[in-house]
C-alpha cells in the first residue's frame, strides 16, 4: 500500500495503528453556540473538524482567510484559527475536537504517543449529505450522559473519519507549483518522516532530477536542506521548552543516532543541542548590530538584539525565531524610546552595546540593567570579543574561538595566495551616490591582515574607509576588486551610472572581469562571526572564479 497516498496520491496508508478519539463537539449557528455540554478541550486536543451544514462560514487560519460553504468541511491544527468566526444567516456548523495517537514498537515494547494527522491539512473538502447526518446523529450521542451512547457516538466520529479520507482522496495538486507546495508542506508537518528525494518525487509527479531542480529554483534551497532546517527548527522548539533528553530529541524529529543529530543542528546553528538549550536560559541584550555576532562567537544567542534586513540578514534568516526581542535601529536617536520601552518589559539581565550610542542613551541604558559599552574605535574586533567575553565570563571560550579563527585564516589565506600570488584586490564600498575604498585598519582588516591578500599602497594608510571620486579608482591599482553594494535603489543606481563611465571601464579589474560584487552583510558588520563569515565568503567567490 503506498504511503504517500496520505498527501494526495491514489491510495490511503494502513490506518491501523492510527487511533483517533473524539474530545468533543460544538454546533453553532449564526444564533451562537449550542449549549453542548462538556469540556470543551480533552488533554491532548491536536485538531479540529470543522463542518458547514449550511449557509457559510469564515475564518482566520494563521496569517490567512479560509471560507466553508453549505456541505464542506476542513481539519485545522487545535489553535491555528482565531476563536471569532463569521457566519452569514441561517449557517449551521460543527467543530470536532479530536486527539490522533499511534502505537510504536521500541525496545520490544508498545508504546502511544500524539501524533500528526495523516492528511494534508487546512484543505476544504466536500462531502455527500450523509457525512453532515452522521456528524449530526454523533453530536445527539455526545450530549447524552449514557456511556453506550457516547461510545455511539465514538463509532460514528470513526466512520466520518473513513468518508473523510475518501474525500480527500478526491483533493489532487492541479499543477507543477502545486505538487511542489504539497510536498513543502508535507515536510513542513511530518519533518520527523524518512523523506527521500524519490519519494518527494513521487509525490510531487515528477522526475527525482528534475523535482530537485524546481525545488530549488522555488525555495531557494534543496528539498534535503529544507528538510534538515524544519527538523532543526522543531528540535529547537523541543529543547526549549522541556527537559527531554538529546536521544529522545533527535528520534522525535527524524534521527535514530543522536550524535549525527548534533552534528546536523551545530551545522545549522552553530552550536550543539545543548549549548543551545543552555543559551536559552541567557537574558542577554544585543544593542548594536555587530554585538550580536560577538555574543555568537562566544555561544551565546541574545534575548533581544537589534535587527535590520541590511546589516543582519544572516541573523534574521537563522537565529531571528531564537531572539525573542527585536530592537529598532540601535544608532538612531529617534528609535531609542520604542527600543527603551521594549528593554524595561523584557528586563535583561545585562545589555551590551558601543560607544558609538550618545551619551544620554547610554546614562539610560544603565538604568534599566547592568550594561557594558564596547570601546569600539580605540579597540580592534578581537579586543571587542575579549573585553565582551571578560564582562560575561567566557574568556576561556574567546580565546579558544581566536585560536579556531587564526588556524582557519590562516589555511584559507595560504590556498588563495597559492592561486592569486602577487595580484592585488581593491575593496570598495557603494552607498548612494558615495563611493569609499576600504582600508587595512579596520574594513578590509580580514583581506589585507588575516588572509595576507596584497592590496594596493594607499589602503594601508587608511583606517576604515575613505570617499574617493570615482576617476581616482585608476589610482589604486589593483587586480582584482571587491564592490561592497549596499541594497538600496539610490546605491544600485549609482552602480549602474558607475558602470557605464570610462574611469570605471578602463580598470584592469573590470577589463578582466575580476570583480566580486557581494552585499554589506557580513562585509561591513566588523564583529566575531562576522569576519569567520567572511573567510567562508571569500573562498567561495575564489571558488567560482576558478570553476569558471
Amino acid at each position: 500500500m503506498n504511503e504517500d497516498s496520505r498527501y494526495g496520491g491514489s491510495a490511503l496508508i494502513d490506518l491501523s495503528d492510527y487511533w483517533f478519539k473524539l474530545l468533543h463537539i460544538e454546533r453553532m449557528s449564526d444564533k451562537g453556540a449550542a449549549d453542548d455540554g462538556g469540556e470543551k478541550y480533552g488533554p491532548h486536543c491536536d485538531y479540529e473538524l470543522i463542518l458547514c451544514a449550511g449557509g457559510r462560514l469564515k475564518m482566520t487560519i494563521g496569517d490567512r482567510q479560509a471560507e466553508l460553504g453549505k456541505g464542506s468541511s476542513m481539519v485545522v491544527r487545535s489553535g491555528e484559527r482565531t476563536p471569532s468566526m463569521e457566519w452569514v444567516e441561517g449557517t449551521l456548523a460543527y467543530v470536532l475536537r479530536f486527539g490522533i495517537y499511534r502505537e510504536f514498537e521500541h525496545d520490544g515494547m508498545r508504546e502511544t504517543r500524539p501524533e500528526p494527522f495523516p492528511q494534508r491539512t487546512g484543505n476544504v473538502v466536500q462531502s455527500s449529505e450523509s457525512f453532515f447526518d452522521l456528524c449530526d446523529e454523533a453530536y445527539r450521542c455526545w450530549l447524552e450522559d449514557h456511556p453506550i451512547r457516547r461510545f455511539r457516538g465514538q463509532c460514528l466520529f470513526q466512520e466520518m473519519l473513513y468518508r473523510l479520507f475518501a474525500d480527500m482522496q478526491a483533493v489532487r495538486p492541479s499543477d507543477t507549483a502545486a505538487a511542489l507546495e504539497l510536498s513543502r508542506q508535507c515536510m513542513e508537518e511530518a519533518c520527523e518522516e524518512e523523506w527521500t528525494i524519490d519519494r518527494l518525487a513521487k509525490l510531487a509527479g515528477l522526475n527525482p532530477h528534475y523535482y530537485m531542480q524546481l525545488f530549488k529554483k522555488k525555495y531557494g534551497v534543496s528539498a534535503i536542506d529544507y528538510l534538515t532546517g524544519r527538523r532543526v527548527e522543531k528540535a529547537k522548539e523541543m529543547l526549549s521548552r522541556s527537559d527531554s533528553q538529546l536521544r529522545h530529541v533527535a528520534k522525535r524529529v527524524g534521527y535514530s543516532d543522536e550524535f549525527y543529530f548534533s552534528r546536523k543542528f551545530k551545522q545549522q546553528v552553530g552550536m550543539s543541542p545543548t549549548v543551545y538549550k543552555r543559551s536559552r536560559l541567557n537574558r542577554i541584550a544585543a544593542y548594536g548590530y555587530p554585538i550580536t555576532g560577538q555574543l555568537l562567537a562566544l555561544q551565546m544567542i541574545p534575548y533581544a538584539a537589534a535587527l535590520h534586513p541590511n546589516w543582519s540578514s544572516y541573523y534574521i534568516q537563522r537565529y531571528g525565531r531564537d531572539i525573542s526581542v527585536h530592537l529598532q535601529d540601535p544608532y538612531g536617536q529617534e528609535h531609542w524610546a520604542v527600543n527603551q520601552k521594549k528593554l524595561h518589559e523584557f528586563r535583561p539581565e545585562a545589555i551590551i552595546s558601543t560607544d558609538w550610542l550618545a551619551s544620554g542613551i547610554r546614562e539610560e541604558m544603565g538604568g534599566l540593567a547592568s550594561s557594558f559599552i564596547v570601546p569600539w574605535v580605540d579597540k580592534d574586533w578581537r579586543e571587542h570579543l575579549m573585553l565582551t567575553a571578560q564582562f560575561l565570563n567566557k574568556k576561556e571560550e574567546a580565546s579558544s574561538w581566536l585560536d579556531r579563527y587564526d588556524e582557519k585564516a590562516e589555511s584559507i589565506g595560504r590556498s588563495l595566495r597559492s592561486g592569486m600570488g602577487d595580484a592585488a584586490t581593491l575593496m570598495i564600498y557603494i552607498y548612494r551616490d558615495k563611493l569609499f575604498v576600504c582600508g587595512a585598519g579596520r574594513t578590509g582588516g580580514v583581506l589585507y591582515r588575516d588572509l595576507k591578500l596584497a592590496s594596493p599602497p594607499q589602503v594601508e594608510t587608511i583606517f576604515a574607509y575613505k570617499e574617493i571620486a570615482a576617476e581616482r579608482l585608476g589610482d589604486f591599482a589593483a587586480e582584482r576588486m571587491l564592490v561592497v553594494l549596499s541594497e538600496d535603489e539610490p546605491s544600485n543606481a549609482h552602480y549602474r551610472r558607475l558602470c557605464r563611465t570610462k574611469a570605471w571601464q578602463t580598470l584592469p579589474s573590470v577589463s578582466s572581469g575580476r570583480i566580486w560584487l557581494v552585499s554589506p552583510d557580513p562585509w561591513l558588520e566588523y564583529s566575531a562571526m562576522g569576519n569567520d563569515r567572511m573567510l567562508d565568503a571569500v573562498m567561495k567567490l575564489w571558488d567560482q572564479d576558478r570553476t569558471k
